[in-house]
């Protein structure tokens, strides 16, 4: 609400008021935000600038202060590979950028849209499971690639079980290379189909 208004003010004063000391940008990729705004003193920006994005700054920190306490477990590397400190290595670290993009594409372009365009929502979780593939082929064993099958493998099977999918094989082959732990329940998808 009121972002035009902000904006024309913005370019007006940016306008009025030639400065070399005042630099004005409309966005950034997630990665050069957050390191801009990790050496920033002052914010200024949409409501979610100090809340959403800060959000991946605190999570580091957190590992970061954790490591340091002794009593603390599951929080340093060596402790295991499916750990907390996994978790956000994980979440933050770029090789994973294709999963978290692939997260958001499967619930709002996919699952959302599924009961009313079936074909569309599959078409958008099939893109959506191949950017974790990609993720997963950088990242062999990775924490948060099992994770997310671990959380959604029920669900994947019952979107491309129901109805008659055209390229099935194809996606119940590549989920086999990247989660081959639920292969039976990847091979039941071809299975339901001959019903």
């Amino acid at each position: 609400a009121g972002s035009n208004r902000i904006s024309n003010y913005i370019r007006s004063f940016r306008e009025k008021n030639p400065s070399n000391k005042i630099n004005f940008y409309t966005n950034f990729e997630i990665d050069d935000f957050l390191k801009l705004i990790n050496k920033s003193q002052c914010l200024i920006g949409n409501s979610s600038s100090g809340i959403r994005e800060s959000s991946f700054l605190k999570a580091n920190k957190v590992v970061t202060n954790a490591q340091s306490d002794n009593k603390a477990v599951g929080w340093k590397p060596y402790e295991g590979t499916f750990n907390r400190y996994w978790l956000i290595e994980n979440l933050l670290h770029n090789d994973f950028k294709p999963l978290r993009n692939g997260m958001y594409s499967y619930h709002i372009d996919g699952l959302d849209v599924l009961g009313d365009q079936a074909e569309a929502g599959r078409d958008e979780i099939t893109a959506a499971l191949y950017n974790v593939k990609t993720s997963a082929d950088k990242k062999q064993n990775s924490y948060l690639v099992k994770l997310f099958f671990d959380a959604k493998v029920t669900e994947i099977t019952k979107v491309f079980s129901d109805g008659f999918i055209t390229n099935k094989n194809e996606i119940v082959q590549m989920l086999k290379q990247v989660n081959p732990s639920n292969s039976s329940k990847w091979e039941g998808m071809l299975k339901e189909q001959g019903k």
